[in-house]
C-alpha cells in the first residue's frame, strides 16, 4: 500500500511496525508518526533515497528502533539495533518538533535524520506526544553514553 492510499492513524501504524517483530516476545513499547532521511553517503543518497519520507517509527522492550517508511510507492522497513548506533543528535526546532540525526554501522555506516512532532494536526495519533516524549528520553539516555 503505497502513500496514496496510506492510512495514517496509530492503529495502522502499530499494525505495520508489529510485522517487524523478530523475537517471539518482543513488543513496541512506543510508536510515533515522524519524516525519515537517509543522509548516508553515497551516491543513491542524493538522488531518490535521500528524500524525505513519512516513516512509523517505533522502540521495542528489546532496545530496538523499527520504523517502516512510507515512499509513493513502496514502503521499506528499517531495524536498528540500539547497540549499534555510534552516533547520535537530538535539536529541538524553532518549529518545536524534534530532529534526530543518528549513525549506525550494520554492512556499512549509515546515517539517517528522523523529524518527529509531539503533536499532529489532522490525523489520529492520540499517543503521539506521550510516546514522542518516550522515545527521546531512550535516546536521550543512548547520547548520554556515547558522548
Amino acid at each position: 500500500m503505497g502513500m496514496l492510499t496510506q492510512r495514517y492513524n496509530e492503529d495502522a501504524m502499530l499494525e505495520k511496525l508489529s510485522k517487524l517483530l523478530v523475537y517471539p516476545s518482543e513488543r513496541i513499547l512506543y510508536a510515533v508518526y515522524c519524516t525519515m532521511q537517509d543522509q548516508s553517503d553515497t551516491f543513491f543518497s542524493m538522488t531518490s533515497s535521500g528524500d524525505v519520507k513519512a516513516c512509523f517509527l517505533g522502540l521495542t522492550d528489546r532496545g530496538r528502533l523499527i520504523g517502516c517508511q512510507i515512499g509513493l510507492m513502496s514502503e521499506t522497513p528499517l531495524q536498528i539495533d540500539m547497540m549499534l548506533i555510534t552516533k547520535l543528535k537530538i535539536k529541538k526546532t524553532i518549529f518545536q518538533q524534534y530532529r534526530i540525526d543518528l549513525e549506525y554501522s550494520a554492512s556499512r555506516n549509515k546515517r539517517l535524520r528522523f523529524v518527529i512532532a509531539p503533536k499532529i494536526t489532522g490525523a489520529q495519533f492520540p499517543n503521539q506526544q506521550m510516546n514522542c516524549e518516550r522515545i527521546l528520553e531512550e535516546l536521550k539516555a543512548k547520547e548520554a553514553l556515547l558522548i
